[in-house]
């Protein structure tokens, strides 16, 4: 029987050993799918440029929030990206003829201490500078920006 019993604990080991690569490749190949996005202030974004593209109006975005490993993070910052940007640069200018920034900000969101410093050299060289969630940032450009057409 020693033998029968040493057979039956190889068989088992094969077959734990078996379904350990399967669970593995399974994971490997069916990742976990992502939960619904937890970036408030990414989707009153995407609703500001909704706006500016059914409009017509050119602007830019800034993509400071992205994480990135330590050398693309100096890459970039020796390339010219700065801390407190705003997070899209209107191209077109307002009525009275200044730049428009746009810091998207969720219901919960917090300006920055990085941010407010670029809000306040911002608006000391003339720019109108426009922190809210989308709704709050689309009045205000209905107030700002030239009309075009007839969507409001």
């Amino acid at each position: 029987m020693g033998a029968t019993e040493d057979y039956n604990a190889r068989v088992a080991a094969a077959r734990a050993r078996t379904m350990d690569a399967v669970e593995r490749n399974y994971r490997r190949n069916h990742p976990k799918p992502r939960k619904a996005s937890s970036h408030p202030e990414r989707q009153e974004q995407v609703r500001i440029c909704e706006y500016l593209d059914a409009r017509g109006i050119r602007y830019w975005s800034t993509p400071n929030e992205a994480r990135r490993s330590y050398r693309l993070a100096a890459t970039l910052k020796a390339s010219g990206l700065t801390p407190g940007a705003p997070d899209l640069t209107v191209v077109q200018l307002a009525r009275d003829g200044r730049p428009i920034a746009i810091e998207t900000k969720s219901a919960a969101g917090k300006v920055t201490p990085a941010q407010a410093d670029m809000h306040a050299d911002l608006r000391d060289a003339g720019w109108h500078v426009l922190v809210g969630t989308a709704d709050v940032v689309i009045d205000a450009l209905r107030g700002l920006l030239p009309l075009r057409g007839l969507l409001p």
